[in-house]
């Protein structure tokens, strides 16, 4: 349950201080989890003085802990309800993540409450807007849901975009940032997740 008294229940001021000095330490664990060699094509270059989503392609469980390091900042993750070995769930415990189960609408909307609470405490979350891995090989992007534009704009929100590109035989995971979308521009969500998705 992610509410208490009609409210979100996120982490304490205390807590959320000791998982960002913990975030050096989850780095060293994800050692053993990125396998790849990881290349950043250029810089992310955030707006100054806005909350941060971090909107990222999803096709590996390496993506989190590779978009955690390139970032560096320790993200609270936006993700769906799994089964986990209990490393990784130590893991996404430790750093810290909203889990929503995307079958209960109550529990979207719940988690989204937990997301804004974050934003509104100067935590940045890392968001995967497709909602699942995507394993085909013939589609780049899979469609994604615009939840992720209604909480940035109501949260006062920066969304960034990150594209991961694998490439399988040379063992490198590529990552280029696009422009942080803010404002205006999430004003027409249909219009804003379409220039994400073609972002990305």
């Amino acid at each position: 349950d992610k509410r208490t008294s009609g409210k979100a229940i996120t982490d304490s001021a205390r807590m959320m201080w000791i998982k960002d000095r913990l975030y050096p330490f989850m780095m060293l664990l994800t050692r053993t989890k990125v396998k790849c060699k990881v290349e950043t094509v250029n810089s992310c270059n955030p707006m100054p003085g806005k909350p941060i989503i971090f909107a990222a392609n999803h096709s590996a469980f390496q993506d989190t802990p590779i978009m955690l390091r390139v970032t560096k900042r320790r993200s609270y993750i936006f993700s769906g309800k799994q089964n986990l070995a209990f490393i990784d769930w130590i893991f996404f415990v430790l750093n810290g993540t909203i889990w929503v189960d995307r079958k209960s609408k109550e529990d979207m909307a719940a988690s989204k409450d937990a997301v804004l609470e974050y934003l509104a405490k100067g935590q940045s979350i890392l968001w995967f807007p497709e909602g699942t891995w995507n394993l085909t090989a013939n589609q780049l992007m899979m469609p994604m849901k615009w939840g992720i534009i209604e909480v940035a704009r109501s949260g006062g929100a920066q969304i960034i975009p990150a594209a991961l590109d694998y490439d399988r035989e040379a063992n490198t995971c590529r990552i280029t940032f696009g422009a942080p979308m803010a404002g205006d521009a999430l004003e027409n969500k249909t219009e804003a997740i379409r220039g994400l998705r073609d972002t990305m």
